[in-house]
């Protein structure tokens, strides 16, 4: 009886059990990856489509936000250029807090926030102050026809400048940056 356990068996009985695991083997494994296969080829143009439907979309909205941005930048300068308050020679080289084109141009700034440079004349109208996006803040010297020369540079922010302000008279100038801090200019 041991002798028929441990005996091999037929070779015909061997490869039906070879031939039967093999079938399966394909009937389970192969034939649904091989389906899925064949209906992504009968579905690739409407996968092709979507994908470049996807495509078009994301360019439709990266060109909607740029040009968003450029006619909000655009738009600022065009209304406060027409802003009466910039045409009134009243309000020029008058740095006071009931100013109205001081109002007009903190408007603008704060409002929007999306500016990469200010820049301020000072009460004397001789140096132009520019706070930039490299965290310093550029000082010009402004003759009295208008030319514009290099004067100082000031560094020492740890963020980019959002704010420049001269004093009263001109003597000193203060600036804010992204991080908050205010630097005092003498």
């Amino acid at each position: 009886m041991t002798d028929a356990v441990n005996a091999p068996a037929p070779s015909g009985q061997l490869f039906n059990l070879r031939g039967k695991m093999s079938l399966l083997l394909l009937a389970v494994g192969i034939l649904p990856a091989a389906l899925i296969f064949s209906a992504f080829l009968w579905h690739r143009a409407d996968f092709e489509n979507m994908r470049m439907q996807r495509l078009a979309d994301m360019a439709l909205a990266i060109n909607d936000v740029i040009d968003r941005n450029l006619f909000e930048r655009y738009g600022d300068v065009q209304a406060f250029g027409l802003n009466a308050a910039a045409h009134d020679p009243a309000n020029w080289k008058r740095p006071d807090a009931d100013n109205p084109l001081v109002h007009a141009m903190d408007g603008y700034m704060t409002g929007y926030g999306i500016y990469k440079l200010m820049m301020l004349l000072s009460p004397t109208g001789d140096v132009l102050a520019v706070g930039s996006h490299d965290n310093r803040v550029y000082l010009f010297a402004v003759a009295e026809d208008g030319a514009v020369a290099p004067l100082a540079t000031c560094e020492g922010h740890s963020s980019f400048v959002t704010h420049v302000d001269f004093s009263a008279d001109g003597a000193w100038l203060r600036s804010n940056d992204g991080a908050h801090e205010t630097l005092h200019w003498f």
